[in-house]
């Protein structure tokens, strides 16, 4: 049995939150169907946030440096660039506020231990994770607009260089995930008044990061409309998205070779030979 392990890089997508526990996500629906689909192959899923793009380089050069994936997933958010949100400075927020931030990152290293060591606890030990996550982001959400969003070539920068730096790992296949379609209902009136433009400007930049790169590249604007994956205003995923998503990552990977049983170097050298950007508009005409 080869393993294969996937990170995940993204914010609340690739957690869950009220309405969708993390047994729901997508990168969680990737794990179940390459257990069901894929004989020969145990994938091993992780995942971890970033809460800006600033912090894309260290995050990305940390999951090759620790050589902790064999995979790792950047999922490229539209609304860093269509909201006024930046980094979270914790030597700047209140007490109260910086602690329910690090009991967030202290939290999700715990449930992990415990899933680990007590199976039996996992639905409630995901229920707490979920409720816990998405408290404190909505206590840190008024505080984070006190930061610039990044303007799309400062946000271009700064994937470069989490690319650059991941890149140092040869053995490290890296697939970039635009953004989906903004949710025109959202309620959240902060949104840029073009933020659909916005974030189709995003997805075209990862599209060619992706090319320059040699790196795989999933065009989730391709799979569907907005509405039909989203929950009722806001541009959060519904189960029915995340399953939606799931499957088109899973086709993507499949496409571009990914998810072969031979060695690490040799998975990511055939993913680069097989070209660049994966486009998932083929994925979503044949559905």
């Amino acid at each position: 049995m080869a393993t294969l392990r996937i990170a995940f890089l993204g914010q609340c997508l690739v957690h869950g939150y009220p309405g969708v526990d993390r047994d729901e996500t997508f990168p969680e629906i990737l794990r179940r169907r390459l257990l069901a689909d894929w004989p020969g192959l145990t994938p091993v899923v992780s995942a971890d946030s970033y809460y800006h793009p600033s912090e894309l380089p260290s995050r990305i050069a940390g999951v090759a440096e620790r050589r902790a994936a064999d995979v790792v997933i950047v999922d490229v958010a539209g609304y860093f660039a269509a909201r006024d949100v930046g980094a979270v400075d914790l030597s700047r927020l209140p007490r109260a506020i910086r602690h329910a931030y690090e009991r967030v990152r202290h939290l999700r290293a715990v449930a992990k231990g415990l899933l680990q060591t007590y199976p039996a606890t996992a639905g409630l030990v995901r229920r707490i994770e979920t409720t816990g996550v998405a408290l404190a982001d909505g206590a840190l959400r008024p505080l984070l607009q006190r930061y610039p969003a990044p303007t799309l070539r400062e946000y271009e920068a700064l994937l470069t260089d989490g690319i650059r730096a991941a890149r140092r790992n040869r053995k490290l296949t890296i697939v970039l995930q635009g953004p989906g379609m903004f949710n025109d209902d959202e309620v959240d009136r902060r949104y840029a008044p073009d933020t659909q433009q916005i974030y189709r400007a995003v997805n075209a930049m990862t599209r060619r990061l992706a090319d320059a790169h040699r790196l795989l590249f999933v065009d989730r604007m391709a799979v569907t409309d907005s509405r039909s994956v989203c929950l009722p205003g806001t541009i959060r995923l519904c189960a029915h998205g995340h399953r939606v998503m799931g499957d088109a990552l899973l086709a993507s990977l499949k496409q571009a070779g990914v998810l072969s049983t031979e060695k690490p170097a040799r998975r990511a050298q055939q993913a680069e030979q097989r070209g660049t950007s994966s486009r998932m508009d083929t994925w979503s005409r044949e559905r």
